[in-house]
């Protein structure tokens, strides 16, 4: 029976190499800016709702000022 090698996994501790962290650092910068990207175009998107609102104020804006 030959000897098979033993594989002890251990999800606590973990061998870092100094140019593995740094480019996990760099890879987790670039999502967080790309995240942040993303989130600033969906805000600044208009969307139907936006046109309804808007639509809206008009409206009162107009019956207001025929009222005056």
């Amino acid at each position: 029976m030959p000897n098979e090698p033993l594989y002890i996994t251990d999800n606590d501790k973990r061998v870092e190499n100094p140019e593995t962290v740094k480019k996990m650092q760099q890879f987790e910068q670039e999502r967080l800016r790309q995240a942040e990207q993303r989130e600033a175009e969906l805000l600044n998107k208009c969307c139907l709702m936006d046109y309804i609102i808007v639509g809206i104020a008009a409206l009162c804006a107009r019956r207001r000022q025929k009222h005056r």
